[in-house]
């Protein structure tokens, strides 16, 4: 098994997005700002190209709030 190409909307504590998830990480609870960017991010790739499904790595239960807002 090999992993997939795919994006990260930052890195850790990049100075920009990445500054926002750590501290969502910190508080357990990731800021609906971070919603904007994300679908900005996805809907700049081509239809063909657009994720179908949503991984989150390293924390499920933090970040399945987040991705649930974000699909609905």
């Amino acid at each position: 098994m090999q992993a997939e190409e795919g994006l990260a909307l930052s890195k850790w504590r990049d100075g920009v997005w990445g500054d926002m998830v750590a501290d969502g990480k910190k508080k357990n609870h990731f800021s609906d700002e971070l919603l904007a960017p994300m679908v900005k991010m996805i809907q700049a790739m081509s239809i063909e190209t657009q994720p179908k499904w949503i991984t989150y790595v390293p924390s499920p239960n933090l970040a399945s709030n987040f991705i649930i807002v974000l699909l609905f």
